[in-house]
């Protein structure tokens, strides 16, 4: 996808499924793996507007989020039968209104589905009544996305729902999980996660581990300006009544995906207490993550990237690419074997520096 044309038509395109975007969901979707594609769909933004066919509005964040405007809309129904209901973004209200974190949430969330090859359907289509499966009455999802050949339900938490309203969410949840899963997507700082669990556990007890199993919660790790800097999706099960309930973010359970995500992935946290902790999980001893890393190292499927976090002291992000890791944005490489014995072996003060080279 490096000509003009191809950009501009992916831009507008996704644009009109999604109702708005700003320029790192564009980048993503796209997924420009060089500067010089990266440059290349920057400038097509840059003519898209100066041609009137795209509008740039300023979020809440301070940057800008791209529309179509009615001549931008002109030329996807010219294109091709599939854009006939593409029209101006102009009167959106969720660019700057109350309503754009709510959406902000979905938009990475399903921006990730898409990207991860998983066919998805955005909250604008819904509201433009591009809708792929029955309507429920009362209620409208944030989203959708097929897993397993199963369209998911998206339900967005981003803010402390009324009691009623929240009742009649997760019980909705509760009672169609069989049919159809639904994943509640949220910023893990809100505390949204322990509601969700009280309110679960709650109207089903942990008898119905099928129920448990059809729901899931995925966490979005946000960065400033609300980009996303990494995604967990966690299946969930009942809460063990025989002793300590089970945290979703236990070592056993954070590597793998059956969930949504395609392929594993490793992120630790060092913490104050000489071991680490897996996002919203507990603390967790050397030797519980010298367990886990080792699993997930010596799967078949390696994982797709290792993080180590160390608080605000920064992080060393791990790539995979043709059988080995690298550091992201850094050149140099090192093996499996090398990335298991770094990990395991390096003190949290040495945690962020360079890869061992070849």
């Amino acid at each position: 996808m490096d000509s003009h044309a191809d950009n501009e038509l992916a831009i507008l395109s996704w644009i009109h499924r999604f109702g708005h975007l700003r320029k790192t969901e564009i980048l993503r979707l796209l997924d420009p793996v060089t500067p010089a594609r990266v440059r290349r769909v920057r400038q097509a933004l840059e003519r898209l507007v100066e041609q009137d066919e795209l509008i740039e509005r300023v979020n809440p964040t301070g940057t800008g989020s791209f529309l179509l405007s009615a001549k931008g809309a002109r030329r996807l129904r010219w294109l091709s039968p599939t854009y006939e209901g593409a029209k101006s973004g102009g009167p959106l209200s969720s660019v700057s209104g109350p309503t754009f974190y709510h959406r902000t949430l979905g938009t990475l969330f399903l921006v990730e589905m898409a990207v991860r090859g998983h066919a998805i359907t955005t909250e604008h289509e819904i509201q433009q009544g591009r809708m792929p499966i029955a309507r429920e009455p009362d209620k409208v999802p944030d989203g959708l996305y097929v897993h397993d050949g199963r369209w998911v339900w998206v339900e967005v938490e981003s803010s402390r729902k009324p009691k009623a309203k929240f009742r009649s969410v997760v019980d909705f949840a509760c009672e169609r999980a069989g049919t159809l899963p639904v994943a509640f997507v949220f910023d893990p700082t809100g505390g949204h996660e322990a509601r969700l669990r009280r309110a679960i556990d709650t109207r089903v007890g942990a008898a119905d581990a099928a129920v448990w199993a059809r729901i899931c919660f995925a966490r979005l790790s946000l960065d400033r300006g609300l980009t996303l800097s990494a995604l967990e999706i966690v299946p969930l099960a009942p809460p063990d009544r025989e002793g300590a309930a089970e945290t979703a973010a236990s070592p056993g359970r954070m590597l793998g995906d059956i969930t949504g995500i395609s392929t594993p992935r490793i992120i630790l946290l060092a913490d104050d207490e000489g071991g680490y902790q897996v996002p919203g999980g507990p603390h967790l001893s050397c030797e519980a993550v010298r367990a886990m890393v080792d699993r997930g190292l010596s799967g078949a499927q390696p994982p797709a990237f290792v993080e180590l976090r160390r608080g605000k002291g920064g992080w060393t992000r791990f790539d995979y690419r043709d059988g080995a890791y690298c550091v992201a944005g850094q050149p140099g490489t090192c093996t499996i074997g090398q990335l298991r014995d770094r990990l395991l072996g390096a003190s949290h003060a040495q945690a962020g520096g360079d890869a061992p080279a070849d």
